[in-house]
């Protein structure tokens, strides 16, 4: 699904429009949210491959726009090296809190809306903080 996405992103999302990248995120927080209900195996696969595109989708332009941003500034190398940092203790963040949750006695699907709805949230601020004139 990522890939699937990431090919869809340059078409979907130019530069000049990165602000569309938010509802590829709404529709992976919506389609994590969805995996809570869902008892069929072809329906979480489904829901699966729409949460990889809808990734993909999101992805592909803001690492560009993070690239051209980073270009002018500190260099676009760097701008990548400090991203991807981040994105590395966040998964190591998030997946510490999932074991935790787990071993706590909390259910999977209970950890899984719990972060759908988070997606959806930071979404949401993330959205609304974003200002009506740039791209």
């Amino acid at each position: 699904g990522i890939a699937i996405g990431a090919l869809l992103a340059p078409r979907l999302i130019p530069l000049a429009h990165v602000r569309r990248a938010r509802w590829a995120a709404y529709g992976l927080g919506v389609s994590i949210v969805c995996l809570v209900f869902v008892d069929e195996l072809w329906m979480a696969r489904g829901l699966l491959l729409i949460a990889g595109i809808c990734g993909g989708i999101f992805v592909v332009p803001i690492n560009a726009i993070l690239q051209e941003i980073g270009h002018d500034s500190v260099g676009s190398g760097h701008a990548v090296a400090v991203q991807q940092c981040f994105e590395n203790v966040a998964m190591l963040v998030v997946t510490l809190l999932y074991t935790w949750s787990i071993s706590s006695g909390i259910s999977a699907t209970t950890v899984m809306a719990v972060l759908g709805f988070t997606v959806l949230l930071l979404t949401l601020l993330i959205s609304y903080k974003l200002p009506q004139s740039s791209p």
